[in-house]
């Protein structure tokens, strides 16, 4: 088994390993924030309650020749803003996505995403964030675009069973 650990958004991750390859994981920042308002005035009544377009992608590469089975994991450690993630599609690649459909609360520990398993590359798997208890006044909605919050992914992998994806 191996676990890789990279930081969001627009990083790169690397997992060092005996294998030929390192497992790699990346995740890109959506390219715009679609939000149910456009927050730009403290005083004024906004839901509290956002979501971002799904620009921003996952990729995984490297997995090898051979069948590998892996699952995704991400944290944050955000205070006084609940973030929840999910995909939203499938992306491309050999092999099969399961669950993370729904959205996922992050907390300050590594919670699943969503599980899969195939070879090679598997790219462009869309991500959804949804923000909730956003503020004005809390220093994360002032800067929205472009969106930075803070989340961490992990990914494991094994090539003897499927990791449990709950």
């Amino acid at each position: 088994m191996r676990t890789c650990y990279g930081a969001f958004l627009g990083s790169v991750l690397m997992c060092v390993t005996t294998a030929s390859q390192a497992v790699t994981i990346s995740v890109t920042d959506p390219t715009t924030v679609v939000l149910a308002d456009t927050i730009t005035n403290a005083g004024d009544y906004y839901s509290s309650t956002q979501e971002t377009d799904t620009s921003s992608l996952l990729n995984i590469s490297n997995l090898g020749a051979s069948s590998v089975n892996w699952k995704i994991q991400a944290r944050t450690s955000a205070t006084g803003l609940a973030i929840s993630v999910r995909r939203t599609g499938g992306g491309s690649g050999d092999g099969t996505i399961t669950n993370g459909l729904d959205y996922v609360p992050l907390t300050a520990s590594y919670t699943t995403l969503f599980c899969g398993s195939g070879t090679g590359n598997h790219t462009d798997i869309p991500l959804q964030f949804q923000i909730d208890n956003l503020d004005v006044s809390d220093g994360y909605s002032t800067n929205l675009t472009p969106l930075s919050l803070p989340v961490d992914y992990q990914i494991i992998t094994t090539t003897t069973s499927q990791p449990t994806c709950n």
